[in-house]
C-alpha cells in the first residue's frame, strides 16, 4: 500500500516560496527608496532600479546565509548591506547611462563626439547673444522716449505708446527665445539631463520674466491711461500702487533670472568648454597679473575720465538727480535753468553703515533689490577676480578683506578709499563715461551708491 510521504523543508531553512516572497518585498523596497529619492530621471534609470532591485531580491538569502546572529538581525543586517549597494550601483549606473556622452567625450576615443554639436551650439548662442544685443538696442530707445515725471496728456499718450511698443518687443524676443529652444533642446537631451534640466530652467525663467514684464506694462499703460482719462487722484493713486508693485515683481523676477542663466552657463561650460572671457580682463597672464598694479592703473583711468565727465556733468550745476531702475537711468536736474542730462547707469554697489555704525561695502550683483540688467557690469568684475584670485588675496595692499578677495566677496567691512578702488576696477574693465556717487539714507544712517556712466546725454 503505497503511503503519501511528506515533504519537510529542514528546520531554518526557508522554502523556495518563502525565498521568492522576501526577494520580492526587498525589491520592491529598493524600487521605491530609489524612485522617491530622485534617482528616475529617464527612462534608462526606471530600467536600471528595476534590474538592480531584481538583483537584490534575487541574492537576499544567499548574503543572509553568510551572517550570523538572531534572526531579526540578520534580516536587517542584510537589507541595510543591500540597500548601501544598491545606492551604489544605481547611482553609478545612472550617472554613466544620463552622461555617457559627455564623459566619452572627455576619452581620447570620443573626443569627437561633441565637435559639430559644440559648433552648432556656439552658433546658436552667438546668433542669440547678436538678438539680444539688437534688442537691447530697440529696448534702450524705446525706454529713452518714455518719460516718468510726464504731467501732460501729451506725456501720458507718449508713455502710453512707449510701454505699448515695449511690451510687443519683449513677446518678439520671448518668440524668438523659444525659437532657440527648439534647437537647443534636441542637442542638450542627449548629453545630458542635467543640461538639460538647466536649459528648462532657464526657459521657465524666461516664460515668469515675460509674463512679470507684461504685468509691468500693462500696469505701467493702465496707470498714464487713468491720468489720461482725469481719474479721481484714489483711482490714480490705485493705479500707481499696482505700477509700482509689479516693477517690484519683476525686479525680483529678474533676480532669478539671472540666477537660472548662471545655471545654464554653468552646465553648459562643464559640457562644452568655458565661456569666453573678457579680451581686457584676459589681457595679462594669471601668474605675472599685480593687483596693485592694477588698481592704480584703474584709478588713473577714472581720473581721466571722471575729468572729462565733469565738463559735461558738473556737480555744481546739476545738483539734483532721481533714479530709474527700472530704466537703468540717472535723470540729473540743474535746479535753477531746469536743463536735464539722462545717463545709462550700470549700479556697481553701495557703501553703507551697518547696524554697528561700521562702514560695509555690498556689490550690486549681491544686492536683490537691483535688477539683474543693472549689475551686467559688477559682475563681470566678479569674474575678473574670479580669474584672478590668488594674486589678489596676496596683494599687499589688499587690506580690506586680509588675505581674502574683495571682488568676489559679497559684502564687507570697507571704506570709501576701498570703495572707489571697486569702482575705478569697474571702469577700467567694463568702460564707460566715468562715475557718480549718488548720496542716500538708510536705516543706520547716510551712505553713498556708486554707479558707471556707461552714456550721457542732454534731454
Amino acid at each position: 500500500m503505497n503511503q503519501e510521504v511528506a515533504v519537510k523543508t529542514p528546520e531554518g531553512k526557508p522554502s523556495k516560496g518563502q525565498r521568492w516572497f522576501a526577494g520580492y518585498v526587498v525589491a520592491g523596497i529598493i524600487w521605491t527608496l530609489a524612485k522617491n529619492n530622485g534617482f528616475d530621471k529617464t527612462s534608462y534609470d526606471g530600467l536600471i532600479i528595476a534590474v538592480i532591485a531584481i538583483l537584490c531580491g534575487v541574492f537576499y538569502h544567499r548574503l543572509k546565509s553568510k551572517i550570523k546572529g538572531k534572526e531579526w538581525l540578520r534580516v536587517i543586517g542584510t537589507f541595510l548591506i543591500l540597500e548601501i549597494i544598491a545606492a551604489i550601483l544605481i547611482g553609478f549606473f545612472t550617472g554613466l547611462a544620463n552622461n555617457w556622452q559627455a564623459i566619452a567625450v572627455r576619452t581620447p576615443l570620443g573626443s569627437q563626439i561633441a565637435t559639430a554639436d559644440g559648433a552648432q551650439m556656439k552658433k546658436l548662442n552667438n546668433d542669440l547673444k547678436a538678438y539680444e544685443a539688437d534688442f537691447q538696442t530697440k529696448s534702450n530707445q524705446i525706454q529713452g522716449s518714455i518719460d516718468e515725471q510726464a504731467n501732460s496728456d501729451a506725456g501720458y499718450q507718449n508713455n502710453i505708446t512707449g510701454y505699448r511698443e515695449l511690451q510687443k518687443l519683449t513677446d518678439e524676443r520671448y518668440a524668438r527665445f523659444a525659437l532657440y529652444a527648439h534647437q537647443f533642446n534636441p542637442i542638450l537631451t542627449k548629453y545630458s539631463q542635467d543640461l538639460s534640466d538647466a536649459f528648462s530652467g532657464l526657459a521657465t525663467a524666461s516664460v515668469n520674466t515675460q509674463n512679470a514684464a507684461d504685468d509691468l506694462f500693462i500696469a505701467k499703460i493702465n496707470y498714464y491711461q487713468a491720468l489720461l482719462d482725469g481719474k479721481s487722484s484714489v483711482e490714480a493713486g490705485a493705479a500707481r500702487s499696482a505700477a509700482n508693485d509689479a516693477v517690484n515683481k519683476y525686479n525680483q523676477v529678474q533676480q532669478a533670472g539671472a540666477q537660472a542663466l548662471q545655471n545654464w552657463q554653468t552646465a553648459y561650460d562643464a559640457f562644452f568648454g568655458s565661456k569666453e572671457v573678457d579680451q581686457k580682463s584676459s589681457t595679462a597672464p594669471t601668474q605675472t597679473f599685480n593687483y596693485d598694479a592694477f588698481i592704480n592703473d584703474a584709478l588713473s583711468n577714472l581720473q581721466t575720465k571722471q575729468a572729462n565727465l565733469e565738463t559735461i556733468l558738473s556737480p555744481s550745476k546739476y545738483s539734483s538727480y532721481k533714479y530709474s531702475a527700472l530704466l537703468g537711468q540717472l535723470v540729473f536736474t540743474d535746479l535753477s535753468t531746469n536743463d536735464k542730462l539722462v545717463a545709462e547707469v550700470q549700479d556697481i554697489g553701495g557703501l553703507a553703515p551697518n547696524k554697528e555704525g561700521k562702514e560695509t561695502w555690498m556689490w550690486s550683483w549681491a544686492n536683490n533689490s537691483v535688477p539683474a540688467d543693472m549689475v551686467k557690469d559688477s559682475l563681470r568684475v566678479k569674474q575678473f577676480g574670479v580669474n584672478h584670485d590668488q594674486e589678489i588675496r596676496n596683494a599687499p595692499t589688499n587690506k580690506a578683506l586680509l588675505g581674502r578677495n574683495p571682488l568676489t566677496e559679497s559684502i564687507f567691512i570697507s571704506d570709501d578709499t576701498d570703495a572707489l578702488d571697486f569702482a575705478a576696477a569697474t571702469l577700467y574693465l567694463a568702460d564707460g563715461k566715468g562715475i557718480y556717487k549718488a548720496p542716500f539714507t538708510n536705516a543706520n544712517g547716510n551712505a553713498v551708491e556708486y554707479f558707471l556712466i556707461k552714456k550721457i546725454s542732454a534731454r
